[in-house]
């Protein structure tokens, strides 16, 4: 190539970005969408510390498990599915379970089945409604899962 950058995306030393020679020292925005402000935060702490910090909602660390996958950090998606386990909630854990489900967590998957056994009377009452499941659909998914 000639003298204007790589060519595949990938910037030299010099590089400043979409702008190219002669812009100044601007940086070149990326824009992230489909990830709140909270799992951002967790994700790039965790790259630069491997830790998830503290004070984490079960929302967020559903969140990042969701962009751990997408952005292939499996050790995150394990570390937030461990984190996910302390949260287990009737509000939660028909997410966590379908979750746990999806993304190969069997450890997450298992205590979540195991929670809504546990707690079947509170949550058939409540969450079956809110998450659009009927009684039978939810029995069906728990001993399903807990195979």
């Amino acid at each position: 190539g000639g003298s204007g950058g790589r060519g595949d995306g990938a910037g030299g030393a010099g590089d400043t970005g979409a702008g190219g020679a002669g812009s100044g020292g601007s940086m070149e925005e990326v824009a992230l969408s489909g990830i709140s402000g909270a799992a951002l935060l967790v994700i790039v702490r965790y790259c630069y510390t491997a830790t998830l910090g503290t004070d984490l909602n079960a929302d967020t660390l559903m969140e990042v498990i969701f962009m751990s996958e997408e952005y292939l950090i499996p050790q995150l998606r394990q570390d937030a599915a461990t984190a996910l386990l302390g949260h287990l909630s009737p509000a939660t854990c028909i997410d966590a379970l379908q979750i746990g489900d999806s993304f190969d967590l069997p450890s997450l998957r298992m205590a979540a089945a195991r929670y809504l056994l546990d707690h079947w009377s509170a949550i058939s009452s409540s969450v079956v409604l809110d998450a659009g499941m009927t009684t039978r659909q939810l029995m069906a998914e728990v001993l399903r899962s807990s195979r």
